[in-house]
């Protein structure tokens, strides 16, 4: 009601009915009282319950302060702690923390010292959760097979019961002896809408959702270079991890990023320059102090050093960061070029320009001599450049061949180069093996299902915990 007065809506107001609250304690007798140790201090009763005496939660060894620190200056002003200098010299680490251990003591005391007749103590020990040292102070065990250790039933509750009726009928069905009772009873759950007792809402039993491809046929499939080996050595893991299976950015990414972007402010090189730039961006990488942080940044200038060594004798940049899109038959190619240097000799036109593709790389593994001259990324990368779809550079210009550089400490002393030579003529009707072998991948890529393949690389493989060739990642399914 915008237009109504003032008193009109004190009136409204006034005439709520709102149900009190109260946070007071209620007289009932037969009530459980549920308390944090301090709030149990003076009290007993004649049966209590200890829960979640858990790894890392009690005791809790984490600092505690007051915001402003308060704590210190009263250890300094008691005699405990001696100022330091100007400031105030904060407490010895392992003392404050042994003095939070005695207080976790104290209050682990009260609570299992309220019982006159019964104590119940209680921790989970599984895969994620382990008991607290505490519970050993209640009842010790040096026993392998611990004796306080027991099985919990299912919850009862009907997500209890359904777990506990899925269980038998799988166990059942495995030995070849269908439970009947337990699917009867399943099946009048289903009917009445209770979560999980149908067998299609069980995990690994839906059917697919779809089984069209990924791409349908004559639609171009967009291809990244950077890709194109991972989805030619194994299409499930391009696919798991284009649907975003692989983690976060890594502290190492983060600086390789950096590591790209002094070598694109500082196209040709410079030491004292490039160190200069990486000190002045290191905070970006947010790695703190301590001695982590320090190794990283000696890892990081040992890797400046050996990118400013390779760009002190490298050809003429012709193209930094250069984009480019390349349109074949099946797969459209979108990219982006490290470097493009002049090269020496090579083949290009009357007005052309011999050039060669540089991929700088800050992994620590490096692939042989052999393996590199077929490196699909630097073969992507030469077709765009020979097909002129590479930005910003000289018109005519034909690859002269491609590298990979490794400034990371593949080599100790200089950067670690690769070499693939030239692709040579390539056409639709006689392509060369970049273009057949990046029409493959695309064409696995824009298929209904996806394989997964065995290769070196799989104890290494970010989603290797849902593939089905690997232990971790097989499904179990009743």
């Amino acid at each position: 009601m915008p237009q109504a007065r003032a008193a009109a809506f004190l009136e409204w107001v006034e005439a709520q009915e709102l149900p009190s609250d109260t946070i007071a304690a209620r007289a009932r007798r037969d009530a459980v009282a549920v308390l944090t140790p301090a709030g149990a201090a003076g009290r007993e009763w004649d049966v209590v319950a200890v829960a979640g005496v858990q790894e890392g939660v009690w005791p809790d060894l984490r600092l505690r302060d007051s915001l402003l620190g308060s704590q210190a200056l009263v250890d300094v002003l008691a005699g405990r702690v001696a100022p330091e200098g100007d400031g105030v010299a904060p407490a010895d680490g392992a003392a404050a923390r042994a003095a939070v251990l005695a207080d976790e003591l104290r209050s682990f005391h009260v609570a299992v010292t309220r019982a006159r007749r019964v104590l119940l103590v209680t921790a989970v020990s599984d895969e994620d959760d382990q008991p607290s040292p505490f519970l050993d102070l209640v009842e010790p065990c040096d026993e392998d097979d611990d004796p306080r250790r027991t099985t919990a039933p299912a919850p009862l509750d009907l997500r209890g019961l359904v777990a506990g009726l899925r269980a038998r009928l799988e166990d059942a069905t495995r030995r070849g002896e269908p439970d009947d009772g337990a699917a009867a009873v399943l099946a009048r759950l289903a009917d009445a809408g209770v979560p999980g007792a149908d067998p299609d809402q069980w995990h690994g039993l839906a059917g697919p959702s779809s089984d069209a491809p990924l791409w349908p046929e004559g639609q171009r499939v967009p291809v990244s270079p950077s890709r194109v080996e991972t989805a030619g050595t194994c299409t499930l893991r391009w696919a798991l991890e284009a649907a975003g299976g692989t983690a976060p950015s890594s502290t190492r990414q983060s600086l390789g990023t950096l590591v790209h972007a002094l070598a694109q402010t500082f196209p040709r090189g410079g030491r004292e320059e490039m160190l200069a730039e990486l000190d002045r961006r290191w905070p970006e990488l947010g790695l703190g102090s301590g001695w982590p942080a320090t190794l990283e940044r000696r890892r990081a200038e040992a890797m400046v050093a050996r990118l400013a060594g390779y760009l002190a004798t490298a050809g003429e940049p012709l193209a930094v960061e250069a984009r480019f899109e390349l349109q074949l038959d099946r797969a459209v190619v979108r990219g982006t070029l490290d470097r493009v240097e002049r090269a020496e000799d090579g083949p290009g036109d009357a007005d052309g320009t011999p050039v060669r593709v540089v991929d700088l790389k800050t992994g620590r593994t490096a692939p042989s001599a052999q393996e590199s001259t077929t490196n699909p990324q630097l073969g992507a990368y030469q077709l765009a450049v020979d097909a002129g779809a590479v930005e910003g550079l000289p018109p005519g210009s034909r690859s002269a061949g491609a590298q990979l550089v490794y400034v990371s400490d593949v080599n100790r002393s200089q950067a670690a180069v690769r070499q693939q030579p030239a692709l040579g003529p390539d056409s639709p009707a006689e392509p060369s093996w970049a273009r057949s072998h990046i029409e493959e991948v695309a064409e696995r890529m824009a298929a209904s299902s996806f394989a997964a393949t065995a290769n070196a690389l799989c104890d290494r493989c970010p989603v290797r915990r849902s593939c089905p060739l690997r232990d971790e990642g097989g499904q179990v399914v009743g």
